[in-house]
C-alpha cells in the first residue's frame, strides 16, 4: 500500500484519495496521521472502511480479505448508523443491479 500512496502523490492524485488510500484498513480516527479526526476526509474513510466491509461480507468481488473483520461499534456511532441491517439489505439491492449490468455490458 505505501508504493501505491506514494505513486497516487507522484501522479497527483487529490489529497483525499491520497487519505482513502492509505487509511482505509485503519478505523481509529486517532491513528490516522495529518487527518483530523472532525474532518471530511475522516468520515470519508470511515464511509469506505463500511462500505469494503459490507461488499467483502456480501462476498461481492474479492479484495484479498477472506473474512473481513467488522468496523468497529464506535465507526457506527461516528457515521449515526443505528440500524446496519437496513444499509446491508440496500447494499445489497444496489449490488443485484450493478451484476444486471455487468451482465448486460458482458452480452452487448
Amino acid at each position: 500500500m505505501i508504493i501505491w500512496v506514494t505513486l497516487s502523490a507522484g501522479i497527483g492524485l487529490s489529497s483525499v484519495v491520497e487519505g482513502v488510500v492509505r487509511w482505509h484498513h485503519e478505523p481509529d480516527p486517532e491513528k490516522r496521521q495529518k487527518v483530523n479526526p472532525e474532518s471530511k476526509l475522516s468520515e470519508i474513510i470511515d464511509l469506505v472502511i463500511l462500505a469494503n466491509w459490507i461488499v467483502n461480507s456480501l462476498q461481492f468481488g474479492f479484495s484479498g480479505h477472506e473474512m473481513p473483520q467488522a468496523p468497529p461499534d464506535s465507526l457506527f456511532e461516528r457515521l449515526q448508523i443505528y440500524h446496519l441491517e437496513r444499509v446491508v439489505e440496500e447494499v445489497k439491492a444496489e449490488l443485484v443491479l450493478a451484476e444486471d449490468f455487468c451482465s448486460m455490458l458482458d452480452s452487448a
